[in-house]
Protein backbone atom coordinates (compact mmCIF):
# COMPACT_ATOMS: atom_id res chain seq x y z
CA UNK A 1 0.00 0.00 0.00
CA UNK A 2 1.18 3.41 -1.05
CA UNK A 3 0.76 7.05 0.14
CA UNK A 4 -0.32 9.81 -2.13
CA UNK A 5 3.17 10.75 -2.49
CA UNK A 6 4.04 7.04 -3.61
CA UNK A 7 5.84 6.06 -0.71
CA UNK A 8 5.69 2.82 1.19
CA UNK A 9 3.10 2.41 4.14
CA UNK A 10 4.97 -0.06 5.99
CA UNK A 11 3.17 -0.38 9.42
CA UNK A 12 -0.94 0.79 9.84
CA UNK A 13 -2.77 0.65 12.87
CA UNK A 14 -6.19 2.31 13.41
CA UNK A 15 -7.84 4.41 10.67
CA UNK A 16 -5.47 8.00 10.87
CA UNK A 17 -2.71 6.41 11.91
CA UNK A 18 0.61 4.89 9.83
CA UNK A 19 4.40 4.95 9.25
CA UNK A 20 5.65 5.56 5.14
CA UNK A 21 8.75 4.77 4.33
CA UNK A 22 10.94 6.84 1.97
CA UNK A 23 11.54 4.92 -1.70
CA UNK A 24 14.88 7.29 -1.73
CA UNK A 25 16.07 7.53 1.79
CA UNK A 26 16.47 5.28 4.66
CA UNK A 27 13.25 7.81 5.96
CA UNK A 28 10.16 7.40 7.83
CA UNK A 29 7.41 9.47 8.76
CA UNK A 30 3.66 9.72 10.42
CA UNK A 31 0.91 9.44 7.67
CA UNK A 32 -3.08 9.51 7.92
CA UNK A 33 -4.27 7.13 5.69
CA UNK A 34 -7.91 8.61 6.07
CA UNK A 35 -6.26 12.52 5.52
CA UNK A 36 -3.98 11.29 3.42
CA UNK A 37 -1.61 13.44 4.67
CA UNK A 38 1.17 13.30 7.26
CA UNK A 39 -1.33 14.23 10.54
CA UNK A 40 -0.85 10.95 11.69
CA UNK A 41 -3.34 10.76 14.79
CA UNK A 42 -5.27 7.86 17.02
CA UNK A 43 -6.01 6.97 20.15
CA UNK A 44 -3.06 6.05 22.72
CA UNK A 45 -3.69 2.49 22.56
CA UNK A 46 -3.25 2.17 19.15
CA UNK A 47 0.30 4.74 19.69
CA UNK A 48 1.09 1.63 21.77
CA UNK A 49 0.36 -0.75 18.93
CA UNK A 50 2.32 1.39 16.68
CA UNK A 51 5.06 1.21 18.49
CA UNK A 52 5.17 -2.36 19.12
CA UNK A 53 4.72 -3.02 15.46
CA UNK A 54 7.97 -0.83 14.68
CA UNK A 55 9.74 -2.71 17.22
CA UNK A 56 8.71 -6.01 15.83
CA UNK A 57 9.67 -4.73 12.52
CA UNK A 58 12.90 -3.32 12.99
CA UNK A 59 13.66 -6.94 14.98
CA UNK A 60 12.88 -8.87 11.59
CA UNK A 61 15.00 -6.49 9.67
CA UNK A 62 18.54 -7.34 11.70
CA UNK A 63 16.95 -11.07 11.64
CA UNK A 64 17.03 -10.77 7.95
CA UNK A 65 20.65 -8.94 8.06
CA UNK A 66 22.11 -11.33 10.59
CA UNK A 67 20.97 -14.49 8.29
CA UNK A 68 22.67 -12.60 5.36
CA UNK A 69 25.94 -12.44 7.29
CA UNK A 70 25.31 -15.85 8.16
CA UNK A 71 24.79 -17.01 4.57
CA UNK A 72 27.82 -15.57 3.79
CA UNK A 73 30.23 -16.73 6.33
CA UNK A 74 29.03 -20.36 5.20
CA UNK A 75 29.50 -19.69 1.38
CA UNK A 76 33.30 -18.74 3.24
CA UNK A 77 33.64 -21.80 4.82
CA UNK A 78 32.42 -24.16 2.18
CA UNK A 79 34.77 -22.21 -0.15
CA UNK A 80 37.95 -22.22 2.58
CA UNK A 81 37.05 -26.58 2.80
CA UNK A 82 37.09 -27.05 -1.03
CA UNK A 83 40.38 -25.49 -0.91
CA UNK A 84 41.62 -27.34 2.08
CA UNK A 85 40.15 -30.69 0.47
CA UNK A 86 42.29 -30.10 -3.26
CA UNK A 87 45.10 -28.78 -1.43
CA UNK A 88 45.45 -32.52 -0.09
CA UNK A 89 45.03 -34.23 -3.18
CA UNK A 90 48.44 -33.38 -4.13
CA UNK A 91 50.56 -35.73 -2.30
CA UNK A 92 53.44 -36.40 -4.76
CA UNK A 93 55.70 -33.31 -3.28
CA UNK A 94 58.85 -32.80 -1.61
CA UNK A 95 59.01 -32.69 1.93
CA UNK A 96 59.23 -29.18 1.64
CA UNK A 97 56.21 -28.62 -0.43
CA UNK A 98 54.01 -30.84 1.96
CA UNK A 99 55.32 -28.94 5.04
CA UNK A 100 54.56 -25.71 3.31
CA UNK A 101 50.84 -27.04 2.60
CA UNK A 102 49.82 -28.19 5.72
CA UNK A 103 50.72 -24.69 7.13
CA UNK A 104 48.45 -23.88 4.75
CA UNK A 105 45.76 -25.96 5.61
CA UNK A 106 46.74 -24.47 9.29
CA UNK A 107 45.96 -20.86 8.40
CA UNK A 108 42.68 -21.87 6.93
CA UNK A 109 41.54 -23.77 10.10
CA UNK A 110 42.50 -21.06 11.62
CA UNK A 111 40.27 -18.19 9.53
CA UNK A 112 37.37 -21.07 9.69
CA UNK A 113 37.62 -20.82 13.67
CA UNK A 114 38.08 -16.46 13.43
CA UNK A 115 34.34 -17.08 10.94
CA UNK A 116 32.64 -19.44 12.65
CA UNK A 117 33.77 -18.00 16.21
CA UNK A 118 35.04 -21.27 17.35
CA UNK A 119 37.30 -21.32 20.10
CA UNK A 120 40.94 -22.87 19.94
Amino acid sequence: MKDGNGDEIIIKVGRRLAITESKLIDWYEGYSSRNDNSCAEGKWSEWVELAKAILEKDKVKKEKELAGVETKKMSDISFLVGLKFEIREYNEFDDDTLKEMEYHNKRIDSIIKKITGAKK
